[in-house]
């Protein structure tokens, strides 16, 4: 598949979730301290932790999912905010976030409800160091969160119609079709990796019979040869065969069959190295 297409085939995503840090730089903590060991106030910094964990635990939970699902259903565009969704897994994609937004903002009422319980619990526990003007004033505390995912099209070097000379317009348009090249490269290359480190985090947990591992083992490899077919924006046919090898020899072993039975641990051992060898000639810009 060359990048002619892609546009029609992923776009641009972009997740962006605002929280308050409930953490706040004490100088005059810092400067006793500094006092107190007889050094220099920039030999440390003391920071406050303006709320109790329980406070903030169920929004930075939904935050630290939907951030992981995010970046295991998208694919890198180059260093900087968006992501590319391939269109195959747009969707399930837009569902699931959906979802995590609906609950973040859950989170982020109850929070507001509670807020004033909690800088009273605050002003306990940090004692002589609580500050009531570390704390945003409860009308706005909610303005200090957001959820927030948009979606662009990729850009396209054919659509590039701007007021400069012929060769100044195609240099851009050549740099934008290098730049959508590399960056559908760098894609594919992380869904080589992907594969290539759960196969090999079963070779080495599966070698060594003494070695304890998680159900996960089996259960994350099933679901990766499951979404890859929607990530394989470059239809990469070598890609989709290893999947389906992967499928075939490694995940129908279940957890317990290979804790009670060595001889059904060794064999899904070697046939995950034997697949590990046979990816080998794939992983040379991979790693």
């Amino acid at each position: 598949m060359t990048t002619n297409n892609l546009g029609s085939k992923a776009m641009l995503v972009r997740l962006a979730i605002k929280q308050w840090s409930v953490r706040k730089y004490d100088r005059n903590v810092t400067q006793k301290i500094a006092n107190d060991y007889q050094t220099t106030v920039d030999s440390g910094r003391y920071t406050k932790v303006l709320l109790a964990v329980n406070a903030i635990r169920k929004m930075s939970k939904i935050a630290n999912e939907v951030r992981s699902y995010h970046y295991e259903r998208t694919l890198p565009w180059y260093d900087w905010g968006p992501r590319l969704l391939p269109a195959a897994n747009y969707l399930e994609y837009t569902q699931k976030i959906q979802f995590y937004k609906t609950e973040f903002e859950k989170a982020v009422n109850e929070f507001v409800q509670n807020y004033q319980t909690y800088i009273d619990e605050a002003k306990n526990r940090l004692n002589g160091m609580f500050n009531q003007s570390d704390y945003p004033d409860p009308a706005a505390i909610s303005s200090f969160y957001g959820f927030k995912v948009s979606v662009d099209p990729l850009p396209d070097k054919d659509d590039f119609r701007v007021s400069l000379g012929e060769s100044e317009v195609a240099a851009i348009q050549a740099d934008i079709e290098t730049r959508t090249r590399e960056a559908q490269a760098a894609g594919m290359r992380e869904l080589w990796t992907r594969l290539h480190d759960a196969v090999d985090s079963m070779v080495e947990r599966l070698s060594d019979d003494k070695a304890i591992f998680r159900d996960s083992l089996i259960g994350n490899l099933s679901d990766l040869v499951s979404l890859l077919p929607k990530m394989n924006i470059a239809d990469d046919k070598d890609l989709d065969a290893m999947s389906r090898q992967v499928e075939k020899r490694l995940c129908g072993f279940k957890p317990d069959q290979l804790r009670a039975d060595k001889n059904s641990r060794r064999k899904a051992a070697k046939a995950a190295k034997s697949i590990l060898d046979d990816m080998a000639g794939y992983m040379g810009g991979a790693k």
